[in-house]
């Protein structure tokens, strides 16, 4: 459900994990350099995409 849907920031001395399944998007970053790190199964793309439309459309504002 959209209403479902929330946002937040992680600071950028910290490291967050995902739950298996946790749907996610993203990193959206503000700085003109980032250390990003994502380990990612190898047929993740492949075997675990799934898209699916919006009812409306959703803007953010960094």
């Amino acid at each position: 459900r959209l209403e479902d849907v929330v946002a937040f920031r992680v600071p950028g001395d910290c490291l967050i994990k995902l739950h298996v399944a946790t749907w996610h998007a993203g990193p959206h970053f503000v700085h003109d350099e980032c250390l990003f790190v994502n380990l990612e199964n190898l047929d993740t793309n492949r075997r675990d995409f799934h898209a699916v439309p919006l009812p409306v459309e959703c803007r953010y504002r960094l």
